[in-house]
């Protein structure tokens, strides 16, 4: 089976990325291409859902199987091809945009980037997504087009590793949780032991690991959500400052009216009193 569905050029050119076409090729053991350098101006990912292939870079060939993709840069050489005894299920997406070499941050250039994904339910969700808007292409539905692809590449990036360096996604998922939960119980105590022994890992690997996965410290993070939980009690609880402290996690008010109006630039009562200056506008 090959899908294959072209999208004509839109109007706004300001898109972060858009579809030049994309399609999906499903137990066809004759797909292969060579393209020389500069053959193809356009960005060209691959994502394996079943099956296996090669990718061919400087002669040498790496196998690819699920859970794998690749990435080229316009205009780099390619070649890659299924596997004709166990030929894959792959989706493609050739796609352009005003953001994408800034999105992308050199992945593809020089070489191809071969990488493994995780959250296949939802990229294979995006990229059917994809494939059904772009089969009955209408004008109206560009920006749908455009977020949908945005979103299944941020998804990637979030979610995967180079395959040289890989050691595997559990720890993604794991992490994840463990932030999720610090974030629904943020008035409750995380030290570093709690958060580690949560997601299973040693406290200095698991520092290590949150920095990787979600870009910022436990520590950063947790006070983050804290001063969220904080704003949301200030505007709706009408709780007391005292108590919005502690049912965000700060043992201390004092501390607490520091840190937030470090963030805010203004104390908790004065977030609160511009706010419900705010409602009493909206009411009249």
């Amino acid at each position: 089976m090959r899908l294959h569905h072209y999208l004509p050029k839109p109007g706004f050119e300001r898109y972060i990325v858009f579809p030049e076409s994309c399609g999906r090729y499903h137990e066809d053991s004759e797909h292969a291409e060579y393209r020389p350098k500069g053959g193809l101006g356009y960005y060209n990912i691959h994502l394996l859902f079943e099956g296996r292939g090669t990718v061919t870079h400087n002669g040498v060939a790496t196998e690819l199987q699920a859970g794998n993709g690749f990435l080229y840069a316009p205009g780099e050489l390619q070649q890659y091809s299924s596997d004709r005894s166990e030929p894959w299920d792959v989706y493609w997406v050739h796609f352009y945009g005003a953001g994408a070499d800034a999105l992308l941050e050199g992945r593809g250039r020089g070489e191809p980037w071969l990488f493994t994904f995780g959250r296949k339910e939802r990229i294979r969700s995006l990229l059917d997504h994809l494939l059904r808007l772009s089969s009955s292409y209408e004008s109206g539905n560009e920006t749908t087009i455009s977020a949908v692809l945005y979103e299944l590449l941020i998804e990637l990036l979030r979610n995967s590793e180079g395959l040289s360096a890989s050691p595997g996604l559990d720890y993604q998922e794991r992490i994840r949780k463990t932030a999720d939960r610090m974030s629904e119980k943020c008035g409750e105590v995380w030290d570093l032991d709690r958060m580690a022994n949560d997601a299973g890992y040693s406290p200095t690997y698991f520092c290590r690991l949150f920095q990787r996965v979600l870009g910022r410290t436990p520590a950063s993070f947790l006070q983050e959500t804290r001063l969220t939980r904080a704003k949301q009690l200030l505007v709706l609880g009408g709780l007391p400052v005292k108590q919005v402290a502690e049912q965000s996690g700060y043992a201390q008010s004092s501390y607490f009216i520091r840190r937030f109006r470090e963030r805010e630039g203004m104390t908790p009562e004065q977030y609160r009193l511009l706010y419900s200056k705010s409602r009493i506008a909206e009411k009249r």
